[in-house]
C-alpha cells in the first residue's frame, strides 16, 4: 500500500499554534536585544552608524521573530517525513538557488547586498583581473564554500516550505516573509550601515 506523502504531517492549526509559542519568547529576547543594544533616540531616516530608530528596531525583531519561528514550526511539524520533503525536484532545486541568490548578507543604506550579487561580483573581479590565478586567491574558496553552504540552507528552508506547506500561496507568502525576516536579522545584529567606497 502506497504511503501518502502527506502522511505524519501535523494539521495547520496545530503547527500555527507551535510557531505561536515559538515566537513569544523570541521576540520578546529579540526586543530586548535591539532596544538595548541598537535603538537610538532619533525617528529619522538615517540613524548613527551601528544603531536603529525605535520603531525600526521594533519592527525588525517582530518580522525576524515571526520568520524564525514560522520555518521552526514547519519544519518540527513535518520532522517525521523529511525524507518526503528534502526529496530532490525541479522545483525544489530552482526556487532554492533563486531564494539563496536573493538572501540578504549585508544592508547598507536600508538598501540590501545579496549573495548573487556577491557571488557574481567576486567571480567578474577576479576573472577580469586575475584569470586564472584569481580563483586560487586565499579569500576565495572561503567565500566559496560559504556560498554553497548557503545553497544547501536554501535548499533545505525552499524545501521545507514547498513540501511542508500545502497551499502554494501560503508557500509563497512564507517564502516572502523569510526573505523580509532574514532581511531584518541582518538589521538586527549589524544596524544601519553607512556604504563607504
Amino acid at each position: 500500500m502506497a504511503i501518502s506523502p502527506n502522511s505524519g504531517r501535523w494539521p495547520a492549526k496545530r503547527t500555527a499554534i507551535l510557531a505561536l509559542k515559538i515566537f513569544l519568547p523570541l521576540v520578546i529576547a529579540l526586543l530586548w536585544f535591539t532596544i538595548r543594544y541598537r535603538a537610538a533616540g532619533t525617528d529619522g531616516l538615517y540613524p548613527d552608524d551601528g544603531t536603529l530608530p525605535y520603531a525600526v528596531a521594533i519592527v525588525a525583531s517582530c518580522i525576524s521573530a515571526a520568520g524564525a519561528s514560522v520555518l521552526g514550526a514547519i519544519i518540527i511539524a513535518n520532522r517525521r517525513r523529511m525524507r518526503t520533503v528534502l526529496r530532490p525536484s525541479i522545483g525544489k532545486i530552482v526556487v532554492s538557488v533563486i531564494f539563496t541568490a536573493v538572501f540578504p548578507v549585508m544592508v547598507f543604506e536600508w538598501i540590501p547586498l545579496l549573495w548573487g550579487m556577491m557571488f557574481g561580483m567576486l567571480m567578474v573581479g577576479e576573472v577580469v583581473h586575475d584569470f586564472p590565478g584569481g580563483f586560487l586567491d586565499p579569500d576565495v574558496p572561503p567565500f566559496l564554500f560559504a556560498f554553497f553552504f548557503s545553497l544547501v540552507l536554501g535548499y533545505v528552508i525552499s524545501s521545507a516550505v514547498i513540501s511542508g506547506v500545502p497551499s502554494t500561496p501560503l508557500s509563497v507568502a512564507i517564502l516572502f516573509l523569510l526573505w523580509w525576516s532574514m532581511y531584518f536579522t541582518v538589521l538586527i545584529f549589524m544596524g544601519y550601515q553607512v556604504f563607504v567606497i
